[in-house]
């Protein structure tokens, strides 16, 4: 099953964000004591709620805030969670 179709039938609501991990930590600079490693996804499908992110985004994301997703590798974060945004 390709990635677009996995998360085709989700959709978040409120401010809810699903985001496909792609790595933990990344090479921003930053320092993290170890429990609170943030980690960079993909944005894989947003709630109609959500002004400052697009599906397809790389965002660096607060870790410590996930809810995974059954029988997926996607978790769910609010958008209040997310870092950045890569460009």
């Amino acid at each position: 099953m390709d990635k677009k179709e996995e998360y085709k039938n989700l959709r978040p609501i409120n401010t809810n964000i699903i985001i496909e991990p792609l790595e933990e930590g990344g090479n921003s600079g930053m320092t993290y004591t170890d429990k609170n490693i943030p980690c960079i996804g993909l944005v894989r499908a947003i709630s109609v709620e959500c002004t400052k992110v697009k599906v397809g985004q790389k965002v660096q994301y607060k870790k410590w805030n996930t809810i995974d997703i059954s029988n997926s590798k996607g978790k769910v974060i609010e958008e209040k969670d997310i870092l950045f945004i890569y460009e």
